[in-house]
């Protein structure tokens, strides 16, 4: 299964989020190692079982999953802090990608549990990328800093990335393996900061790190 078939699947969803355009007008528009480029990375394979249990908690936890394998596309993007970030970069790690932009209530509502969830897991082999459609820097970085946001933003300004993950909505938000497939994916707002999350959350992450 290929991006084009979970954007279609994006669209039975999409109700439940802000969409990017209104009247027919588009709405306005500090992570690890230097961006390798796209296509470089070096995946390994997750094996059934473990793809099983992750998906299993997804699920529990109200995300969408999907059955078979959806290659992740990667991409390169601008860091907000300076600098190139690669979806590759980060492979061998679970991928929690959101896009969203400064101007969406609900973007904006689940942000602050976004932080927590951040702190709680970044020393774990856990990433999350929260990709701003669409924006100038001066825009975000504004944002970022009234608010105090520490987790990665990356700049999609022309909003191709968000194009090529079938993004109609946001917030939307992908989970994606260490081994490069997308396992799960929500479209609307989810707080991130609950026990039920963290207790999930935690045991992905001791699945990952037990490969």
């Amino acid at each position: 299964m290929n991006l084009r078939t979970l954007a279609v699947l994006l669209l039975v969803f999409i109700s439940a989020a802000v969409p990017l355009t209104a009247g027919g007008k588009s709405e306005p528009a500090g992570i690890g190692p230097e961006a390798a480029g796209p296509g470089t990375a070096s995946y390994e394979p997750l094996d059934g079982d473990s793809r099983a249990e992750i998906q299993s908690i997804l699920t529990e936890l109200g995300i969408q999953t999907f059955r078979g394998s959806i290659d992740a596309v990667d991409f390169s993007l601008d860091r907000l802090s300076g600098g190139t970030t690669s979806l590759g970069d980060l492979a061998g790690n679970f991928v929690f990608l959101n896009f969203w932009a400064t101007w969406c209530p609900p973007c904006r509502a689940e942000m602050p549990s976004m932080e927590v969830l951040y702190q709680e897991l970044k020393a774990r082999p856990f990433r999350m990328i929260a990709v701003n459609i669409n924006e100038d820097q001066k825009t975000v970085q504004g944002f970022v800093d009234e608010f105090g946001y520490t987790y990665p933003i990356l700049l999609d300004r022309d909003g191709n990335v968000s194009t090529n993950y079938g993004v109609r909505g946001i917030p939307t938000s992908f989970f994606i393996g260490p081994d490069g497939t997308v396992l799960g994916m929500l479209v609307g707002t989810r707080l991130w900061d609950g026990e039920d999350v963290m207790t999930g959350m935690k045991r992905i992450m001791e699945i990952v790190a037990s490969r």
